[in-house]
């Protein structure tokens, strides 16, 4: 999701490298706002700027436009668990509306202030930003962050990142209970399973919450979740899972947890949508 694709390309020591000393350059980004879907942007680091750039021309979430479209209605919650600098925020803003809420969590310093302004440019009060990691419980943690600014993790990896304290919150913890939610968007590197496990209870009261995620075991591994538990419970809560295929905007049911999780061996991932049991809330199979 987002950039995902691009974010695994800086495990290569060389890129990583050549990253960080570009994105350290004191050029002023934030003076050049660019218009994406219809919303100003700014960004503060080389690689978010450019980022702007693939998402006004559709290289990166052209699908994800479409089908946050669908799926997202006038008068809804949201929650955007990694909202980064705001591209989709500002989608789900916009199209809730002033009857809607949009909750949106970023732990890094950097994408949250610029999350921030990003929300002031375009004078949405509809939303709630949130400086913190999505996870299993309330209480502090850290972030390891990556050169490229959609690939941080809330878990040690083998590269060598800096290291920084972090608030971490769950959801369950942290909304009310009797909450409404009707989507949850969640792009974190792999801690989905601990920001499931974390909202738990607000999945539960709201049986018809819609939930977009991307899947990535070997990342759910490092956290210490068994991408099978993760689906498996999904299940159990009555979600129906499906497979976006990000090449044709074909959408496909999961029939079988173990060939969806070896088809996705290493920095393999895929997109997937879970709705209640029952089907899409379309009827073709190719996304809107």
């Amino acid at each position: 999701m987002i950039e995902s694709a691009a974010s695994r390309i800086v495990r290569s020591p060389i890129v990583k490298g050549a990253l960080g000393l570009v994105n350290r350059v004191p050029f002023p980004f934030h003076r050049f706002p660019v218009t994406v879907c219809g919303h100003r942007m700014v960004a503060r680091t080389l690689d978010r700027f450019l980022a702007l750039w693939f998402w006004k021309y559709g290289v990166f979430g052209a699908a994800e436009v479409g089908l946050l479209g669908t799926l997202c209605r006038d008068g809804m919650s949201v929650l955007d668990l990694g909202a980064n600098v705001g591209f989709h925020t500002l989608l789900f803003a916009r199209t809730v509306g002033a009857g809607g809420h949009v909750w949106a969590f970023e732990p890094d310093p950097d994408n949250f202030a610029t999350l921030c302004t990003n929300l002031e440019l375009n004078s949405y009060g509809n939303v709630t930003a949130v400086q913190a990691a999505v996870g299993t419980a309330t209480g502090r943690g850290s972030l390891y962050r990556s050169p490229f600014h959609c690939d941080h993790r809330t878990y040690p990896t083998e590269e060598g990142r800096t290291e920084i304290p972090v608030a971490m919150v769950s959801v369950d913890e942290f909304l009310p209970p009797g909450q409404r939610v009707d989507l949850v968007k969640m792009d974190i590197q792999g801690a989905e399973g601990m920001a499931l496990h974390g909202m738990k209870r607000t999945l539960a009261s709201n049986p018809g919450v819609v939930i977009l995620m991307e899947f990535w075991p070997e990342g759910l591994l490092k956290t210490g979740f068994s991408p099978e538990q993760v689906l498996s419970e999904l299940e159990n809560l009555g979600f129906a899972l499906y497979r976006i295929d990000e090449r044709t905007n074909d959408v496909e049911k999961v029939r079988n947890r173990e060939t969806l999780i070896g088809s996705l061996a290493g920095s393999g991932y895929a997109n997937l949508l879970m709705v209640p049991e029952g089907g899409l809330p379309w009827s073709r199979t190719t996304l809107p």
